[in-house]
């Protein structure tokens, strides 16, 4: 079994832990912006009337937090989406040990170790289970996996 035999099920099935790290990020950046909106100091001198050529910054961290709630709406959304459908795709799979194995690392974000430890079995055992169930799996979608198809049909889940 070569290594790049697995390699496009294993990122695809790790993908949600992609869009949760970016979501993470995307909040911090909304973070960032609110609090500099809301840390400008305005002076309360009368008698100094200065234009300023630089951008309402109040305006600008607002309008870019709720330009980034947009985005994390829609990575929310595609994670939801995507999460459920592996999901769907691993309960399908035909051998117990191997759904077991993926949804606790994928769908859980459990590593090999603690996956061995909650099934009571070695971690060599669980090492070769989840090598060969991520062969099987891209096996199993590989027209999916290897962009033939936009989507997993329902025939092929079942």
């Amino acid at each position: 079994m070569k290594v790049s035999s697995y390699m496009k099920a294993q990122r695809y099935l790790g993908s949600p832990h992609s869009i949760k790290r970016e979501i993470a990020q995307l909040q911090e950046s909304k973070q960032y912006f609110l609090e500099r909106a809301s840390s400008i100091t305005v002076p309360v001198d009368r008698i100094k009337v200065q234009t300023s050529t630089t951008a309402d910054m109040v305006g600008d961290g607002v309008t870019n937090a709720r330009s980034l709630d947009e985005e994390i709406d829609r990575l929310y959304s595609v994670l939801w989406k995507r999460e459920n459908n592996i999901m769907k795709m691993i309960r399908h799979m035909h051998d117990v040990n191997y759904m077991q194995v993926l949804f606790k690392v994928y769908i859980q974000g459990k590593t090999i170790k603690q996956a061995s430890q909650e099934m009571g079995r070695s971690y060599n055992f669980v090492l070769d289970v989840h090598k060969k169930a991520l062969a099987e799996f891209d096996k199993r979608y590989s027209s999916f996996l290897h962009g033939k198809k936009k989507e997993v049909e329902e025939n092929e889940i079942l």
